[in-house]
């Protein structure tokens, strides 16, 4: 079927059969071929609508280019492209667009993380928080914490999980990766996250959890 999805012009359904193939076994050198292949027609076809220099159709084009060079690995590139969707994102910012720019940030960050720029990373995902509506801030904090957990830094760590416990929509996002946050204290050895789970008293009379983005349910 996802040689047939490939020949008819519907890539986007060939990569999910791929990558569906991929994540059950990776070492399928085919399937990494043919991902590949799906990945350069989605370029091809960006690069095309990059060519007609209109530049309402740039900041979207961009990530697309971003995003396909991030799945496979190719940071570098990757970073590149970001940089140009955040460059356009930024231009007659709206909320909708404050929003989109914060996550681009979050990519940024993990590019620079890939690529072993951790101060830049932190830069960037400090920018997330900063750049985000105030309605949504807490998912980027929630960012920066997994960033500064990841990196060891303690100080910074508990400074940033203070500051959302210290909001209902902060305590909700902690809420919903609870059972992340203590595998990790666990397997880190980290007493004192335990500690600051068990204070935020976190699981005892928070309303229903708003939906956090899926790239978050872990550390």
């Amino acid at each position: 079927m996802s040689y047939e999805l490939g020949v008819a012009p519907d890539c986007d359904n060939a990569y999910g059969c791929f990558a569906k193939a991929y994540s059950l076994d990776p070492n399928l050198e085919s399937v990494h071929d043919n991902l590949v292949a799906c990945e350069q027609i989605i370029r091809k076809g960006a690069r095309m609508t990059l060519a007609l220099k209109k530049s309402e159709h740039e900041k979207g084009v961009s990530l697309v280019l971003a995003e396909s060079y991030a799945r496979l690995h190719q940071w570098e590139e990757a970073l590149e492209w970001f940089t140009r969707a955040a460059a356009r994102f930024k231009e007659g910012m709206g909320e909708e667009e404050e929003h989109r720019l914060a996550e681009v940030y979050v990519k940024t960050a993990g590019c620079l993380t890939k690529l072993g720029r951790v101060g830049q990373a932190e830069a960037s995902y400090i920018e997330a928080v900063t750049t985000a509506p105030e309605d949504k801030k807490h998912f980027y904090r929630w960012e920066l914490l997994r960033h500064y957990l990841r990196e060891g830094d303690s100080g910074r760590s508990r400074e940033v999980f203070r500051s959302l416990a210290g909001t209902d929509d902060g305590l909700r996002v902690l809420e919903k990766n609870r059972g992340a946050l203590e595998a990790f204290a666990s397997e880190r050895r980290y007493g004192w996250l335990a500690k600051l789970i068990e204070g935020a008293g976190i699981g005892r009379g928070i309303s229903e959890a708003p939906k956090v983005p899926a790239e978050t349910s872990d550390i």
